[in-house]
């Protein structure tokens, strides 16, 4: 099983409705096929309570290829959101293949919830 990994932190800010942070995520070596794991309840200055969503605000030319959504755990749970790749080169933007070594892969990304 193939976790994300925070790489660094650029912003995590608390307002009185929402949390966002903004991180450097390396991806796995070895992707889970249905999406790999990113555990978000333990960051610097606070981790969430909740995930509501993610979005990619960079990633380097070389990788873009490489589409990511979020899937959110149950109730929103911080420690158990998975992270679905799509390779967009391959045959209808499939998934990426089980087992794929992607740790070469960063991106950077907003993250929102509470």
């Amino acid at each position: 099983m193939g976790a994300i990994t925070v790489t660094t932190q650029h912003v995590n800010v608390l307002s009185p409705k929402q949390r966002r942070a903004v991180l450097l995520l390396t991806l796995p070596a070895s992707y889970d096929t249905g999406g790999s794991a990113l555990d978000l309840s333990a960051l610097t200055d606070g981790g969430f309570t909740k995930v509501h969503g993610l979005q990619v605000l960079s990633i380097a030319a070389a990788n873009d290829k490489y589409s990511l959504s979020f899937v959110p755990g149950s109730s929103y749970a911080p420690s158990t959101g998975l992270v679905k790749i799509r390779d967009l080169s391959a045959a209808s933007d499939a998934e990426v293949s089980g087992s794929t070594d992607l740790s070469a892969v960063t991106v950077t990304v907003e993250v929102v919830g509470l």
